[in-house]
């Protein structure tokens, strides 16, 4: 095996796929792919500062009203605004390709849904795609994605503690 032409060829595709044209966001996800995050706070600090007061998403059937998860998101200082739900009978019609490169979205929350949807390319499931997704906003299953006022809190609270989610 002849390691030199391999490191060769690499280094070439590596450097063409970081000069193709792309968003920042793309640019700054094909870092992290490589295992270069860390150049992307050097290079590029309003990256993640401008992601942290992104909006929240939430598929799926819930237990709770909206009003109440409006209530919720108010008590924790986050702005109704930047919250919105897909329902569970909804969901079959959303594409979820929406969600890739979407940088005004911050957190993705799964609750009970359909099995497919439209964009969801090879995988199995629609919760399949969200968790596996490198290209999407941060995704937490609720509790055994069952959507209850706790678990809708709760999961809303860690991410704003770890600081992972901005106020406001």
């Amino acid at each position: 095996m002849n390691r030199n032409s391999i490191i060769a060829e690499a280094i070439s595709r590596i450097t063409s796929s970081l000069l193709r044209e792309q968003t920042d966001e793309q640019f700054c996800l094909l870092l992290e792919s490589y295992g270069l995050e860390d150049l992307v706070a050097e290079s590029l600090p309003y990256f993640s500062d401008t992601q942290k007061n992104g909006d929240i998403i939430m598929f799926g059937d819930s237990q709770i009203k909206l009003k109440d998860m409006h209530g919720c998101l108010k008590s924790l200082g986050i702005s109704k605004r930047r919250f919105e739900h897909i329902p569970y009978d909804e969901i079959t019609n959303y594409n979820f390709r929406n969600l890739e490169y979407n940088n005004s979205y911050r957190l993705i929350l799964i609750g009970p849904m359909p099995h497919s949807a439209k964009g969801m390319g090879d995988s199995n499931s629609v919760i399949e795609w969200l968790t596996n997704n490198k290209n999407i906003a941060k995704t937490i299953k609720l509790d055994n994605l069952k959507v209850t006022k706790t678990a809708f809190k709760k999961a809303i609270q860690n991410e704003i503690e770890s600081g992972y989610l901005k106020v406001g």
